[in-house]
């Protein structure tokens, strides 16, 4: 595998944010003083923008792109995708 095929699939996670979670997809974005807890799922592509937090059991599905994945509940229905 090329290094430019493992710089595209790398999660990005920015120094202060907190995650718990092992479940976050290939070439995830995670900004600023986001908080992931164990147990949430974060599918593939997906940007998780500042100040984001995500509770244990949410799941959100590959390519989520919306302005803002904060407060993500796990009773919360799941995003749309945009397969």
């Amino acid at each position: 595998m090329s290094a430019e095929t493992n710089r595209i699939a790398a999660v990005y996670i920015h120094p202060t944010a907190i995650v718990e979670s092992d479940r976050i997809g290939a070439g995830t974005r995670i900004w600023a003083f986001t908080h992931i807890l164990a147990g949430a799922v974060i599918g593939m592509n997906c940007n998780v923008s500042n100040h984001g937090f995500i509770e244990a059991g949410a799941v959100i599905g590959r390519l989520a792109r919306r302005e803002s994945l904060s407060d993500y509940h796990s009773r919360a229905p799941q995003w749309e995708t945009n397969d």
